[in-house]
C-alpha cells in the first residue's frame, strides 16, 4: 500500500481527483503501523536468524549438543518471519484496497499451517533445551555424555519437527480449519466452528502444557540447585583454613593442591554452564513475554470481553516479533557468541576458528 491513496472529489460543476493521507483513517493508520511493524519483522529475523545458523556452522566451539538445539531453533524463527510475516503485509493492503474475500487461498491455508506447526516447533525447542540444560548441571558429566550424543540429538531434533506436523494434522483433515482470519488480519487458524476444539485438544494439552511445564519446572530446579551450590561453595571458602606445618610431606602437599585446582575448574565449569543456562531462560522468558498477553487477551475475547481489532493485532505483531529477537538475546549475553558474530559481519572468516 502506499500512504496515499485515490479518491473521486465530485461537486456540482465538476468532477476532481484528489490525495487524501490514509493516516485521516485511524483503520488504514493502525494497518500502516502494523505493515511497518512487519516488514521489521521480516527483515530483522532474516538477518538475525541467518546470522546465528551461519555463525553455528562457521564457528567449530559452538558446533556442541546444546547448540544443535539452538541452530534448529533459529531454522524454525527463520522460517516464520519469511512467511508469515511479509504475507501480512500483503494481506493488510489487499484488505485495504479489495477486501478480505480475496485472501482465503490455498497459499494463505498452507501458511496458516506452517506458522501454526511453527508455533509449536518453538515450544517443543524450548523444551528441549530446558531438559539439556537440567541434565547438564543436575546429573553427572557421564550421564550427559551419554544420552547427548550426535545420533540422539538428531534423533531428538526430528522428533521435535515431527510432533510440530502432528499438531496441525488434524485442522489439515477437517478438524478445525485454517485460513485467513479476520480478527487478525492474516493467515492461521480461522473461524470454524470446531476451531476452539481443535486448538485445546490438537495445542494446548499435547504442545503447550506439557511444553511449558517441562521448561518452567526445569529452570526452578536448575536456579534452585545453582542458590545451593553458590552457598556450598561459599561456606567452603570462607570457612576455617586448616594450619599446615613443616612435617607435611611433598606428596600431601601436591595432592592437596591437586584437589583445589580440580575444585576450581569444577566451579569454573558449573558457573559457565550456568550462565549459558541463565542466557537460554532469558530466550524463553521471551518467548512468554512475547506470546503470553496476546494468548490472554484472545481467551478474554472468546469469553466475551471486548477488543477491537487493532488489539489482536497488535498483540498477534507482538508474538511474531519473538521470531526476531534471540540474536539479541545471544549478542548481548554470550560473549562467544558476541564475538563470532562480530567476525563474521567483518568478514574476519579467517579468525572465526583461531581461538
Amino acid at each position: 500500500m502506499t500512504i496515499l491513496s485515490f479518491v473521486e472529489m465530485n461537486n456540482s460543476t465538476s468532477s476532481t481527483t484528489g490525495l487524501v493521507l490514509v493516516t485521516d483513517d485511524p483503520v488504514m493508520r493502525s494497518n500502516l503501523i502494523m505493515q511497518i511493524c512487519y516488514t521489521v519483522i521480516t527483515l530483522v529475523g532474516l538477518f538475525g536468524n541467518s546470522l546465528t545458523i551461519i555463525a553455528l556452522t562457521a564457528c567449530k566451539k559452538h558446533r556442541t549438543t546444546q547448540n544443535a538445539y539452538i541452530g534448529s531453533l533459529a531454522f524454525s524463527d527463520l522460517l516464520l518471519c519469511v512467511t508469515l510475516a511479509p504475507y501480512t503485509v500483503w494481506s493488510l493492503s489487499v484488505e485495504e484496497t479489495a477486501g478480505s474475500r480475496y485472501l482465503d487461498t490455498p497459499v494463505c491455508r498452507i501458511i496458516g499451517v506452517l506458522s501454526q506447526g511453527l508455533v509449536s516447533n518453538t515450544m517443543y525447542h524450548l523444551a528441549a533445551i530446558a531438559i539439556n540444560r537440567y541434565i547438564c548441571i543436575m546429573k553427572p558429566t557421564h550421564v550427559y555424555l551419554k544420552l547427548y550424543v550426535k545420533e540422539r540429538v538428531t534423533a531428538s531434533i526430528v522428533v521435535i519437527w515431527v510432533l510440530s506436523l502432528l499438531v496441525v494434522l488434524p485442522g489439515i483433515f477437517g478438524f478445525g480449519s485454517f485460513g485467513y482470519s479476520h480478527l487478525f488480519g492474516t493467515c492461521g487458524i480461522s473461524d470454524h466452528p470446531m476451531t476452539d476444539m481443535m486448538v485445546l485438544v490438537v495445542v494446548v494439552i499435547p504442545c503447550t502444557i506439557p511444553s511449558l511445564c517441562i521448561t518452567i519446572f526445569s529452570y526452578i530446579r536448575i536456579i534452585l540447585h545453582y542458590r545451593k551450590v553458590s552457598r556450598s561453595l561459599k561456606v567452603r571458602d570462607t570457612g576455617p583454613k586448616v594450619p599446615t606445618t613443616t612435617t607435611t610431606t611433598t606428596t600431601t602437599t601436591t595432592t592437596t593442591e591437586g584437589g583445589q585446582a580440580q575444585s576450581k575448574a569444577n566451579s569454573a565449569k558449573f558457573s559457565k554452564e550456568f550462565l549459558l543456562t541463565v542466557n537460554l531462560c532469558v530466550v524463553f522468558i521471551v518467548f512468554l513475554i512475547c506470546w503470553g498477553p496476546g494468548n490472554v487477551v484472545y481467551l478474554l475475547h472468546d469469553n466475551g470481553v471486548p477488543f477491537k481489532k487493532v488489539t489482536h493485532r497488535a498483540m498477534l505483531a507482538l508474538a511474531v516479533s519473538n521470531s526476531c529477537m534471540n540474536v539479541f538475546i545471544y549478542a548481548g549475553m554470550n560473549k562467544s557468541f558476541r564475538k563470532t558474530y562480530a567476525q563474521i559481519l567483518s568478514c574476519n572468516w579467517h579468525k572465526i576458528n583461531t581461538d
